[in-house]
């Protein structure tokens, strides 16, 4: 019950989450770039993050920020004259999202299978990328392999360079022993300054480890696979990643002018080949955005310190937004009590939540000097770890009345409901009293 509910959860909230985030990570991005391209891709590794973890985080902002608000002398004081009383109410009459178990059940089935088909596509990728490089050969002219040291030892890395007929282009694999797989005679047919290009790319790669970080986010995305933002998202990393290494190569072979020719003159070269079969690997022209990577390399930008740290603080202060936004605005998924043999379960075996942290609210300083008395009721759900949360009015007695009950409230702390041993999310309602003295 405790996973289906989470990943029901999950479903819902990452179908609006995910667009969110990646608005705001494009925003960013092109900002970011005029920092640098190694700024963009860390934003679009962010963004991707952000877009898987963010569905599945339950954060009580308003308990953290009323922790910290107590924790530099905000405090409560008690107030004379408030009361309150606590009384369920019923868990679907509100708010939230009520779903049948059949349908729970179907999404469950179908969400499952998404990610099972991905991740199975994953492995066969890993599995089948493993055969081509253990039947690969070693590329065995002197001329080749004297650039190949050469560009490996500028780099600091070391890595094999092995040639296979199951490849079309130039792809780099391995983790503990990195490899630069390239086609049958490949390497014999370009001239010097595109070999070169081509080295100090794909060293680039091995260098930043492009190869497991690839792996890992494949396994990071798994829970959003099926979202056409994601696949975005992916697209923008992947092409800010080939930047970020074209500007490396570029330091490398001296001059980006000379770089960009022969990347175009790389490119023509693999116009006849027919693409790359199935296997996982990082190659150079991967991103599919030549023209966008040369207009980068050309372009001349100059941006002063100042401007680099304020556009930082800003793409990070829109991060920390985007995140409060989701969390404060997160969709919360029940089951839907229809028929009244569940009604009749969830009765006899649900038991309600306990208080066991309170906090008195205020008793409003308008209010003393007009001499209110009343009461106002405010609805909230109790989650599984005993947080309240979805905290709004249902009756109100003034505004500032309200405001303080509900400042209240939120530091509110229960021992969970739980059915049938299990905790569970409880909606209650609290009527808060106040009266003049």
């Amino acid at each position: 019950m405790g996973f289906e509910s989470w990943a029901i959860r999950y479903l819902a909230n990452s179908l609006w989450m995910v667009p969110l985030v990646f608005c705001a990570a494009w925003v960013a991005a092109r900002a970011m770039r005029r920092v640098s391209v190694a700024a963009e891709h860390r934003m679009w590794v962010a963004a991707l993050a952000m877009e898987v973890l963010l569905p599945g985080l339950r954060v009580n902002l308003a308990g953290l920020l009323a922790a910290a608000h107590s924790l530099w002398g905000g405090g409560v004081g008690g107030a004379k004259g408030v009361t309150f009383a606590i009384f369920a109410e019923d868990e679907h009459a509100r708010g939230g999202l009520a779903i049948s178990s059949g349908a729970r059940a179907s999404l469950i089935a179908a969400y499952g299978g998404i990610v099972i088909y991905f991740a199975a596509r994953l492995a066969w990728g890993l599995w089948r990328t493993r055969g081509v490089e253990r039947e690969a050969e070693p590329v065995v002219e002197p001329r080749i392999l004297e650039r190949w040291v050469g560009h490996t030892c500028e780099a600091g890395v070391s890595a094999r360079l092995l040639c296979s007929a199951e490849v079309s282009g130039p792809a780099t694999v391995g983790m503990r022993r990195p490899a630069l797989l390239v086609p049958r005679g490949f390497l014999r047919d370009l001239e010097a300054e595109e070999m070169d290009a081509l080295m100090a790319h794909e060293c680039s790669h091995i260098r930043r480890c492009d190869f497991a970080k690839n792996v890992l986010y494949n396994v990071l995305v798994l829970p959003a696979s099926y979202h056409p933002a994601m696949w975005a998202t992916w697209s923008r990393m992947t092409v800010s990643r080939e930047m970020v290494c074209d500007a490396m190569a570029a330091d490398a072979v001296e001059g980006r002018e000379r770089y960009a020719r022969s990347l175009l003159r790389l490119a023509a070269s693999m116009l006849d080949r027919q693409p790359v079969k199935t296997i996982h690997a990082i190659g150079i022209f991967d991103a599919n955005s030549l023209e966008g990577r040369v207009m980068q390399l050309t372009r001349r930008t100059e941006t002063g310190r100042m401007v680099r740290v304020a556009l930082t603080a800003v793409c990070v202060t829109l991060g920390v937004a985007t995140c409060a936004s989701a969390m404060a605005m997160r969709v919360e998924v029940g089951a839907n009590p229809a028929s009244s043999a569940y009604a009749e379960k969830d009765q006899a075996t649900v038991t309600m939540p306990v208080l066991i942290e309170s906090a008195q609210p205020d008793y409003p300083k308008t209010g003393k000097a007009e001499r209110i008395d009343g009461s106002c009721v405010i609805s909230l759900t109790v989650d599984e770890e005993g947080m309240p949360t979805m905290i709004h009015v249902k009756k109100s007695l003034r505004p500032e009345f309200d405001e303080e009950a509900v400042k209240a409230i939120r530091k509110y702390r229960f021992k969970p409901a739980t059915r049938d041993g299990q905790p569970v999310a409880k909606d209650l309602s609290i009527e808060v009293r106040f009266q003049h003295f």
